[in-house]
């Protein structure tokens, strides 16, 4: 799986002008037949959607501080693809920014994302997604703010279910050629789950597009996916008495805990790509319903 998921960054950190440098290099020897001629035919359509696509989402407010744009060319700096440079705007959000649910108002002459990202600092899912969008479009990168809900276990009466702004999140989808749109979480990992407040930001939303299904057909065998956060073992003094009562348990049930590790070794992996082969047959609506329950339960 994790052989995968390189791939798959590779193909990532090669996706701008896919589709131009597919129709200006062929697609097989002879490039004049039925098969070459459909495909080029498809990738010129696809080609086509992408330029709408950067048209759409490279847009930014004209009043936009010229300092947002230059520090998206310092967090970038060192990138050298459009991927890189995505998840390198992602870590600097979710790293250098407090969460809150308290973030206080916003000056009405201010900007909002430059007001976060310069003076206040801190903020809610809704304020790191703006930013991180405000951010990638700086940089000529197609990159949309997206919010969405997960339904409770249990509708109140019926088929009737109550939704919170609990159950409420905000995050960032990144276009790809190749991929069409990929998922980020710039949000501070400490608390980014908890909720959106009612008085949420005066950031501007964009609802997904229908996706184009010929768009995610493109690469047959992808798969994307991140890997599981290595665990590291937090070590504690234990006094000779304490440790003495411990050491017959751990004997007990050091090795069936270490079956379990095994087991989960194996069995993560085998779920993540059952996840992601579901993910490619349904709707991207679904798609983004699924990923958001994904992700409510693994942060």
């Amino acid at each position: 799986m994790k052989r995968n998921n390189e791939s798959v960054t590779i193909l990532l950190r090669n996706s701008r002008e896919l589709y131009n440098r597919s129709i200006e290099t062929g697609f097989t020897g002879d490039t004049q037949g039925p098969r070459s001629v459909a495909l080029r035919r498809n990738v010129t359509k696809l080609a086509q959607i992408s330029r709408d696509v950067h048209i759409r989402y490279l847009q930014l407010a004209a009043e936009l501080p010229e300092r947002v744009g230059k520090l998206a060319l310092d967090i970038t700096s060192s990138a050298k693809n459009d991927y890189d440079r995505v998840k390198a705007i992602e870590s600097y959000l979710a790293t250098n920014y407090k969460y809150t649910l308290e973030p206080g108002t916003t000056p009405n002459d201010r900007d909002f994302v430059d007001y976060f990202l310069f003076d206040q600092k801190q903020g809610y899912c809704t304020y790191y997604a703006s930013a991180m969008t405000v951010l990638a479009r700086s940089i000529g990168i197609p990159a949309r703010y997206v919010e969405g809900y997960v339904l409770p276990s249990q509708p109140v009466q019926g088929t009737t279910y109550e939704v919170t702004n609990k159950q409420a999140h905000a995050w960032v989808e990144v276009y790809f050629e190749g991929f069409d749109w990929i998922p980020f979480e710039p949000t501070s990992s400490s608390q980014n789950l908890d909720s959106i407040p009612e008085q949420t930001s005066r950031a501007e939303s964009s609802t997904p597009d229908q996706a184009n299904p010929e768009q995610n057909n493109f690469v047959d065998d992808l798969t994307s996916g991140q890997d599981a956060s290595e665990v590291s073992p937090v070590s504690s003094h234990m006094g000779t008495g304490l440790g003495a009562k411990i050491l017959p348990f751990i004997k007990i049930a050091g090795p069936p805990f270490l079956t379990f590790l095994l087991w989960a070794a194996v069995f993560s992996p085998l779920k993540r790509w059952f996840r992601l082969y579901r993910l490619e047959r349904i709707t991207p609506q679904k798609g983004v319903m699924e990923l958001y329950k994904h992700f409510l339960k693994a942060l």
